[in-house]
C-alpha cells in the first residue's frame, strides 16, 4: 500500500515540478517579449522624431534662404524703379499673386491627393 501512494506522489511532484519551470520559462518569455516591444517603439519614435528634427532644420534653411533671394529681388527691382518702397511692393504683391494662386487652384488638388492617401492606407 505505500508503494502504491510513493508511486502516485512521485508523478503529481514531477508535475508540480514541471509545471513551476513552465511557469518559469513563460514568465521569463513574456518579459523578454515586453522588453521587445518597447525597445521597437523607441526605435520608431526615435525615427518620427528625427525626421521631424530634420524636416525642422531643413524647412528654417529654405526659409532663411527664400527670405535673403526675396530681399536681393525687391533691391534690384527698386534699383530699376528708382524707389525702394516701390521694390518691396511689387515683390509683396508677387507673393500675393502667387499666394492666392496656391489657395485657390493648388490647395484643393493637394487636399484631394492627401485624402485618397488616407483612405487608402485605410483599407
Amino acid at each position: 500500500m505505500e508503494k502504491r501512494n510513493q508511486h502516485i506522489t512521485e508523478p503529481s511532484v514531477s508535475v508540480v515540478k514541471n509545471l513551476g519551470e513552465n511557469y518559469h520559462y513563460l514568465k521569463t518569455i513574456i518579459t523578454n517579449r515586453i522588453e521587445i516591444t518597447k525597445l521597437e517603439f523607441i526605435l520608431h519614435f526615435s525615427k518620427i522624431i528625427s525626421r521631424f528634427i530634420t524636416g525642422l532644420v531643413f524647412s528654417i534653411l529654405i526659409l532663411l534662404a527664400s527670405i535673403f533671394l526675396l530681399v536681393a529681388l525687391a533691391l534690384y527691382i527698386s534699383t530699376l524703379v528708382g524707389s525702394h518702397v516701390y521694390g518691396f511692393l511689387i515683390v509683396a504683391f508677387i507673393l500675393l499673386l502667387i499666394g492666392l494662386l496656391f489657395y485657390f487652384f493648388v490647395s484643393p488638388i493637394l487636399t484631394t491627393m492627401i485624402v485618397k492617401q488616407i483612405e487608402n492606407v485605410d483599407q
